[in-house]
């Protein structure tokens, strides 16, 4: 094993902390994580990072790896991040406010510390060892509790100016449209999240008491971002609609994407990623003939992401090559 040649990524989610150790290749060598359910500060949280780490050095002995051998350690966070001065700004479900994380893991470890959004580290490991790897321009868009998104360029993350670039979620496709939860009518986040489609799922319910999906889900307070999939499957007519509404907004705006960005590749992940081709293959012909007038030779692919929630890790333990610093 090149002991020079280690890095430590590190994904904090709302509820959980997966760490990995990466080799030379970018490939996951240990991976572990914890339970921060209930952390309710900031420093519980900083601990918690700390004994994630501490707990795979300890996994990885037997491998022969030392903490002195990582020569970095990526951060991927939610929320709003200062990569620069490795400040977490704010996040949503975590008790960060301008929280620097430059030396969550000094004096133990000697190595930098870089940190990016959570959504640009999944995007750079799918970039680089995932659905993009190849390509020179790459964009992951993530269909979860909301929708969230990150844009690679050559192999870097592209942050913008100021590091907030990639807000796919903040697309406006209606301006006349549903609330967002950020505040702004018309997000693409209100249309193509799993809380909007969860939603749209409850409402087409309660107009169809015949519908496939109360036998499926029993009541509103079961149903979840399967529900509609699987009735669709079985053929409920309900179902079929209230899919093909959250294709046709999904679609919109991916199509924007497209028409602003004309990236080689765009791949959908997350949890309703996980519906692969049945929910992609229409999403994918929907946005084919909306770009139809303007159809050029090449055109961009439309993809499931690949690496699952080892993208996070690995693309966290990409950031000394993936970021501008």
């Amino acid at each position: 094993m090149d002991a020079m040649n280690l890095r430590l990524g590190i994904d904090i989610g709302g509820t959980n902390i997966c760490a990995g150790i990466l080799n030379a290749e970018y490939s996951i060598i240990e991976r572990h994580s914890i339970s921060i359910k209930g952390a309710g500060s900031e420093k519980e949280v900083l601990d918690a990072i700390r004994r994630c780490a501490w707990e795979i050095f300890d996994n990885a002995e037997k491998a022969g790896v030392n903490p002195r051998d990582i020569v970095s350690v990526g951060i991927g966070c939610p929320g709003a991040v200062d990569e620069a001065g490795r400040v977490v700004k704010s996040a949503a479900n975590l008790p960060f406010r301008d929280t620097f994380l430059g030396d969550v893991l000094k004096p133990e470890l000697g190595a930098p510390v870089y940190l990016s959004n959570d959504a640009n580290t999944a995007a750079l490991g799918e970039a680089v060892l995932g659905a993009g790897r190849g390509s020179e321009s790459f964009v992951m868009i993530t269909l979860g509790t909301g929708v969230g998104g990150g844009i690679v360029i050559d192999g870097r993350i592209h942050s913008g100016f100021n590091g907030y670039a990639g807000e796919i979620g903040h697309i406006i496709i209606d301006m006349h449209g549903r609330m967002c939860r950020c505040g702004q009518r018309g997000c693409l986040e209100a249309y193509a999240s799993a809380n909007a489609l969860i939603r749209d799922t409850k409402e087409a319910m309660e107009g169809d008491r015949a519908s496939l999906m109360w036998e499926l889900a029993g009541t509103p307070d079961n149903v979840d971002g399967k529900t509609a999939f699987d009735a669709k499957r079985r053929g409920d007519k309900t179902a079929i609609k209230v899919i093909e509404a959250y294709s046709r907004g999904l679609s919109c705006g991916i199509t924007s994407i497209i028409r602003i960005l004309q990236p080689e590749v765009i791949s959908i992940g997350g949890g309703l990623g996980r519906e692969g081709e049945y929910l992609i293959d229409p999403v994918r012909t929907m946005v084919y003939e909306n770009l139809r007038p303007e159809r050029t030779p090449k055109i961009t692919r439309l993809c499931a992401a690949e690496l699952g929630t080892d993208a996070g890790v690995i693309g966290a333990g990409m950031l000394e090559r993936g970021t501008r610093l």
